[in-house]
C-alpha cells in the first residue's frame, strides 16, 4: 500500500530535501513527518511555529501521496486556529485541506491521552485514512501485553484493526541488540498475526553513529553499515511468508539530531551519503580553522575521487554535489548540506523499492 518509511523532522533542510525529490521518489517513499519545536534560541511563538512548520510540510508534500504525521513534543496552544482544539488534530485536518494525503500516528505510550486519542480517531473516520500505532523498543518485550494496548488503543481511537499501521520505530540499532531486536519483533509480529489484523507493518530505525566527531577523522571517509537494511532481511527471513514488512530509517540524520539556531564557532563539514548497503561519512574541521564553504568543496571532491558517487543525475543532491566539484565553490550552509543528503537518501530507498518490487514480479 505504501512504500518505504523515512523519517523526516519538521526541519528546513530535510523538508527542502523532500521537495526536491522527483515524483518517481515521492511514490516510492512514505515520509513519516516528526513535528519538532525549534531548537534553543528560536524567537517565535509556539503557535506561530506549529503553523509554519505545518505549512513547510504542505508546501514539500502537497499532492506526492501518503505520508504520516505525528507530534512528537507537547503544544499547548491558544487563540486563532492553532487554539481550536487538539493540535494533532489540527495539524491533520490543515494538511489534508492542502491537499496532503496525511495519517495520524498515535504513539501507543500516549494511547491512555482520551482526548488526543478521540481527536485523532475523527480525522482517521472523517478522511477515511486510517490511523499508525506507534511501537517504540522499550514496548517490544511485552508481546502478548503490547497487543492488548493495541487493541484498546484502537477501541479508543473507534477504528478497526484492519486500518491500523505498525510503526515499529527502534530510533538507534546497535550491532550488539541485533539479535533480541530480531527475536523480539518476530514475536510481537507472531503475536499480532494471530491476534491483531493490522493493515501493515514497518520497521524503523538508525545505525549512524551518535557522536561522528569520535569516529570519523578530519577529511576522511569512513563507511557504517546500514544495520537497519539487515535487521529488515534477518525479521522477513526469520518470517518466513506472511504479510509483507516494509523497511524504514532516518534518511541521513540521526534519531538525536536537533535544529538550533547558531552561532556555532567549531561547526565542522559533513556529508552523509547513503550506500547501498553503507552510510559514508565526509567529515571537515572546526571552522575555526577553515570556512565552511572551502570544507564542503573539498568534501565533495574526496566523495568523488573515491569511486563512490552516483552521478549528477541521480538526485538533486547529487547534481549539486557535482556542480559544487566542478566549479570550485560550494554552499557552506549545513541546512543546504541536510537537504543535499536527505535528497540523496530519498533517491537510494527508492532505487531499493524499485528493485524489490521487480525481484517480486520475477
Amino acid at each position: 500500500m505504501f512504500g518505504h518509511v523515512t523519517v523526516v523532522r519538521s526541519h528546513k533542510g530535510e523538508l527542502l530535501g523532500c521537495s526536491e525529490s522527483p515524483s518517481q521518489v515521492a511514490a516510492a517513499v512514505t515520509p513519516l513527518f516528526y513535528l519538532t519545536r525549534r531548537g534553543v534560541g528560536e524567537e517565535r511563538s509556539e503557535e506561530v511555529d506549529l503553523g509554519v512548520v505545518a505549512d513547510r510540510i504542505a508546501k514539500a508534500w502537497r499532492r506526492r501521496g501518503s505520508c504520516y504525521v505525528n507530534l512528537r513534543d507537547k503544544w499547548e496552544l491558544d487563540g486563532g486556529f492553532w487554539g481550536l482544539g487538539e493540535p494533532a488534530e489540527l495539524v491533520n485536518r490543515f494538511l489534508r485541506n492542502a491537499g496532503v494525503s496525511s495519517i495520524p500516528v498515535l504513539d501507543l505510550y500516549k494511547s491512555e491521552d482520551a482526548s488526543l486519542t478521540r481527536s485523532l480517531g475523527s480525522v482517521a473516520k472523517d478522511f477515511g485514512c486510517g490511523a499508525a500505532l506507534r511501537v517504540v523498543d522499550d514496548e517490544l518485550g511485552v508481546a502478548r501485553e503490547t497487543i492488548e494496548r493495541m487493541w484498546d488503543a484502537v477501541g479508543r481511537l473507534g477504528l478497526q484493526a484492519s486500518q491500523i499501521d505498525l510503526l515499529i520505530d527502534l530510533e538507534r540499532i546497535h550491532l550488539t541488540q541485533m539479535p533480541r531486536h530480531r527475536a523480539q519483533i518476530l514475536e510481537l509480529l507472531s503475536e499480532a498475526d494471530r491476534l491483531f489484523p493490522y493493515r501493515s507493518v514497518t520497521i524503523i530505525g538508525s545505525s549512524l553513529p551518535e557522536e561522528l566527531s569520535a569516529v570519523v577523522p578530519e577529511y576522511e571517509l569512513r563507511e557504517f553499515p546500514r544495520l537497519e537494511r539487515r535487521l529488515l532481511r534477518e525479521v522477513r527471513s526469520g518470517r518466513g511468508g506472511g504479510r509483507p514488512v516494509r523497511g524504514g530509517d532516518y534518511a541521513a540524520t540521526k534519531p538525536e539530531f536537533v535544529e538550533t539556531n547558531g552561532p556555532f564557532p567549531h561547526i565542522s563539514a559533513r556529508i552523509i551519503y547513503t550506500g547501498d548497503e553503507s552510510t559514508l561519512v565526509l567529515r571537515g574541521c572546526s571552522r575555526q580553522k577553515r570556512a565552511l564553504e572551502e570544507q564542503y568543496l573539498a568534501l565533495s571532491r574526496s566523495l568523488i575521487a573515491h569511486g563512490r558517487f552516483h552521478g549528477d543525475r541521480f538526485s538533486w543532491g547529487d547534481r549539486l554535489i557535482s556542480q559544487f566539484a566542478t566549479h570550485g565553490r560550494a554552499s557552506g550552509d549545513p541546512t543546504t548540506w541536510v537537504a543535499i543528503n536527505t535528497s540523496h537518501h530519498l533517491a537510494v530507498v527508492a532505487k531499493e523499492v524499485g528493485t524489490a518490487a521487480e525481484v517480486e514480479r520475477m
